[in-house]
């Protein structure tokens, strides 16, 4: 993932999304939240869910260095479940800043 860039993250659920009752999706480094992205903001299809992100969140994220992600949701019958952790890499720009 490019810092400065406005990636879509997307997660395949094995049950419908609208079956969710509160949620997050989480992105940490060097063990401290950087991003977090509450139900509100996210985009649910059928079991897929997608979240975006803006050019001033992935600026947060420190260059050239490990993002852990994660979602945990509560399900409307009360049902709490967490995603495995996700790796990716925060790539560094070489023109820093938003465009």
């Amino acid at each position: 993932m490019f810092i400065a860039t406005t990636p879509t993250l997307k997660f395949s659920l094995p049950f419908d999304s609208n079956t969710i009752a509160a949620g997050y999706i989480t992105l940490t480094q060097k063990n401290r939240n950087v991003i977090e992205k509450p139900l509100e903001e996210w985009t649910r299809s059928g079991t897929e869910v997608s979240v975006k992100l803006s050019q001033k969140e992935t600026m947060l994220l420190s260059p050239d260095s490990n993002i852990e992600i994660q979602m945990r949701i509560r399900l409307n019958d009360g049902t709490a479940l967490a995603s495995r952790i996700f790796s990716a890499t925060a790539e560094r720009v070489l023109k820093d800043g938003e465009i």
